[in-house]
């Protein structure tokens, strides 16, 4: 798991991929190194964790997000691609999708998807095993989207999840015609979260009205939080989902 300020890791055994070891070790994840903290970091818990194998999940505060719609007129995944290119660009400035490496959710024809941009230099890396110098990398996801398929049994057909991190949380809402809303609020690392406000703010700025007698389903996923903590909002029916993480123990990492 990589974030801006900590690479954590786990080695599970068995079909429910129990896990035996946890270890963590904090380092300033950013590009500005060619990320070099980061690539020393993955190889000392790799080593600590005998990994064969990398399964790499990316922190929200890596990564963006945006509801991409669905348009008769885009045929294939190249036009898909390009659009996508407009529409990143658009919100984040001329040519800011040179930096990024676009990916879409799976979707039924007429649904809107998840797009989902990670760093290209970031990508790059990860999808080269760090340079062939660490195991190979079999999977990356989002910690948005890797809730989402853990969950998927428990999430309603439609409504929103919650998705909170020590230095983000995420929002994102599907009915039956796909995606509709997500973002990501970033905050300082472990500071306390007004869950409630930031929710109600993303209610309002996507144009849902609270009703007590039809309360909107909220999945939220908060390993911080146990279900008595959870809040209370008016026209908003909670639905905690299990996120129970092991305790990591610190690793040194030498320079």
């Amino acid at each position: 798991y990589l974030s801006p300020n900590r690479v954590r890791g786990t080695r599970s055994s068995g079909m429910r991929g129990r896990v035996k070891v946890a270890l963590k070790t904090d380092v300033i994840v950013h590009a500005d190194d060619a990320w070099l903290g980061l690539s020393r970091a993955c190889g000392a818990l790799s080593k600590a964790l005998k990994a064969q194998t990398l399964q790499v999940v990316l922190s929200d505060s890596l990564v963006r997000y945006a509801s991409f719609p669905w348009r008769d007129e885009l045929r294939t995944a190249d036009e898909d691609i390009a659009f996508a290119i407009l529409s990143f660009d658009d919100i984040y400035g001329a040519n800011a999708s040179d930096e990024w490496h676009l990916a879409f959710s799976l979707a039924r024809p007429g649904e809107s998807r998840l797009m989902v941009a990670v760093p290209k230099s970031l990508y790059d890396l990860l999808s080269t095993n760090f340079s062939q110098s660490l195991p190979a990398v079999k999977s990356i996801q989002t910690n948005f989207t890797r809730a989402l398929t853990t969950h998927r049994k428990a999430l309603p057909s439609a409504g929103w999840m919650i998705n909170l991190e020590d230095d983000s949380t995420s929002f994102g809402s599907w009915n039956t015609l796909g995606w509709t809303w997500v973002n990501t609020i970033r905050h300082s690392h472990g500071s306390q979260v007004d869950l409630a406000g930031l929710l109600n703010q993303e209610l309002t700025i996507s144009g849902i009205s609270l009703n007590a007698n039809q309360p909107v389903p909220v999945a939220v996923r908060a390993p911080r939080l146990n279900q008595a903590q959870l809040p209370q909002l008016d026209g908003v029916r909670f639905i905690p989902l299990k996120a129970i993480e092991p305790v990591f123990a610190p690793l040194e990492v030498r320079a």
